[in-house]
């Protein structure tokens, strides 16, 4: 089972026996680097949605500025420059 960071870290700050705390910091530097990855892909995966969100975005409101009637199409210029 993999300890907090955290909890590593505060275990280190008290260990008298330098085998032992070699080995806390050891399991602390791979905590910290799992704690690393785990945030790069949170950010990844949200970059993602936020790409997708965008995308969807632009798509349906291409969709409903190309289903407006020509001789009315004046009349929605301006909701183009204000959504965007």
């Amino acid at each position: 089972m993999c300890k907090d960071w955290r909890d590593l870290s505060e275990a280190a700050s008290r260990e008298q026996d330098p085998k032992k705390l070699l080995e806390l910091v050891k399991q602390l530097n791979e905590a910290l680097a799992q704690r690393e990855q785990n945030a790069k892909r949170m950010q990844i995966a949200e970059e993602q949605v936020d790409s997708a969100d965008e995308k969807n975005f632009s798509v349906s409101l291409h969709k409903r500025e190309t289903s407006i009637c020509p001789s009315h199409s004046s009349v929605f210029d301006g909701l183009t420059e204000i959504a965007c």
